[in-house]
């Protein structure tokens, strides 16, 4: 803005108001030049981090397969052993009652 001193009155509070402005928008500028430089920092540091999550994601799917499958069999393991177990039980009955049969027919034999 050219103003012609010898031709106009200047006024100098218009004046002082005017610059303070145009002050103020320089200042919004230039942080909206370094905060879009920081945001430009932050999206390369956020996408850096997404990767290593992803690869993280990956390696922790890859490395739980495995232990699913042995929990699975240790499961399976679990179960036949539980069946042994019962039809051990089953046969110890099984001989205890024949053995008590055994023995109250020696008994009633020698009454």
């Amino acid at each position: 803005m050219v103003v012609d001193v010898e031709s106009k009155q200047v006024d100098a509070h218009k004046l002082s108001q005017d610059i303070s402005l145009l002050r103020e928008k320089l200042e919004d500028f230039s942080n909206v030049e370094s905060n879009s430089s920081q945001l430009q920092e932050k999206v390369a540091e956020l996408s850096s981090n997404i990767l290593e999550l992803q690869e993280e994601r990956s390696n922790i799917g890859v490395g739980l397969e495995p232990l699913f499958r042995r929990v699975k069999s240790l499961e399976n393991s679990l179960q036949n052993f539980s069946g042994q177990i019962e039809k051990k039980l089953i046969i110890m009955l099984i001989r205890n009652s024949k053995s008590m049969k055994i023995s109250t027919s020696l008994q009633k034999t020698r009454s």
